[in-house]
Formats: structure tokens, C-alpha cells, sequence
């Protein structure tokens, strides 16, 4: 994730032109776009998000793979949100 945050602000800077985040007064920073502090938080939320939701989503999964169109179905709701996020973004 701290690897992801970094290419996001690289990407976020000189494709969109904007600087969402800026940790230059924290310590341990690197050109103020990841920190120490934003990776100890990343790590976090990734292992609870292992430990505690992947169960649970794999549960919904197993309830509803049987359905016929199930992966065309995610696809669709995965497109809708990013395309969301874009109108959002941009809006």
C-alpha cells in the first residue's frame, strides 16, 4: 500500500496536476508523499482487511456464486464505481 500511495501521488501530481497529500512536517518522510505514520496505518487496515473482511466477502461469495451471471455482475458494479469516482474527481 505505501508503494501504491507513492505512484498514486506521482500520478496524482504530474498527470492530474494536483497534490492531494503532503507529509513534509512529519517525520521520516520521503519528498513528503509517504510517511512512516500513512504506512504503519496502511499495514494496519491491510491485515484487518485480511483478518476480518476477506472472510466474511468470501462468505457472500460462496452464497452467491451460484447465481449465473455472477462475475459479469461484478464487473458491472466494479465499472460503475469507478466510473463514479471519475464523474466525482472531475465534477
Amino acid at each position: 500500500m505505501t508503494i501504491f500511495e507513492l505512484i498514486s501521488s506521482y500520478f496524482g501530481e504530474f498527470v492530474l496536476h494536483k497534490v492531494y497529500w503532503d507529509y513534509t512536517a512529519d517525520i521520516l518522510n520521503f519528498q513528503g508523499r509517504i510517511c512512516l505514520r500513512s504506512s504503519m496505518a496502511w499495514g494496519i487496515l491491510s491485515v484487518l482487511a485480511v483478518e476480518f473482511l476477506k472472510p466474511k466477502l468470501e462468505l457472500i461469495y460462496t452464497k452467491e456464486k451460484h447465481i449465473k451471471n455472477y462475475k459479469v455482475l461484478i464487473r458491472v458494479l466494479m465499472a460503475y464505481t469507478l466510473f463514479c469516482l471519475c464523474i466525482k474527481q472531475f465534477a
